[in-house]
């Protein structure tokens, strides 16, 4: 159930997909569409002001990448269609359905129609602000202002980008004064 529409470019997440995750979806056997859908990152440079680190992830082991989330939305999306996941979108939560202290559905409103939804597990999975974690009465754990922005935007990673000796191909995660910047190509 998303309120939105799939495939979203708006999600604040996901843009970066480490190791340990590529090797999830490597185990699911979306590997090679992920690798359709996005450039390997092979090294990541990391550090402070003038002092880079280069992380090489060359090796065994897969590579990090970073897909434009309309695309990973897209593969996610059908691929738990495939597997006889039911997608509804445009869908609003409007309230969960209790038994005692156990979540075990939602009411849902699609089109002004509501209808009641069972489920042997209901997963929150929608951010910040969750709704599902307000609605079932979770508790803020760690909280704190924040006073920074984020803003991101994707370019096509330029054909010499993985040769050109300054770059390698790496993503960026540099600290530089009070800024800190993230680039992953």
């Amino acid at each position: 159930v998303d309120r939105d529409d799939f495939p979203s470019d708006h999600s604040m997440s996901t843009h970066f997909i480490q190791l340990h995750g590529v090797e999830l979806l490597e185990e699911l056997g979306l590997g090679e569409a992920l690798r359709k859908i996005a450039s390997p990152i092979t090294t990541i440079v990391g550090g402070t002001d003038d002092v880079p680190i280069w992380l090489d992830l060359k090796g065994p082991k897969t590579p990090c990448f970073c897909p434009r989330r309309t695309d990973l939305d897209a593969l996610l999306v059908e691929t738990a269609r495939e597997a006889g996941a039911e997608i509804r979108t445009r869908t609003k939560l409007v309230e969960l359905v209790k038994e005692g202290d156990r979540v075990v559905g939602a009411i849902v409103e699609h089109a002004g129609e509501r209808e009641e939804i069972r489920a042997s597990v209901v997963v929150g999975a929608d951010g910040f602000n969750s709704t599902v974690a307000k609605l079932a009465g979770a508790e803020t754990y760690k909280e704190y202002e924040c006073p920074r922005a984020g803003y991101w935007s994707y370019w096509k990673r330029p054909s010499w980008y993985e040769t050109d000796e300054r770059y390698r191909g790496a993503g960026f995660n540099v600290h530089r004064g009070e800024a800190y910047r993230l680039a992953f190509p």
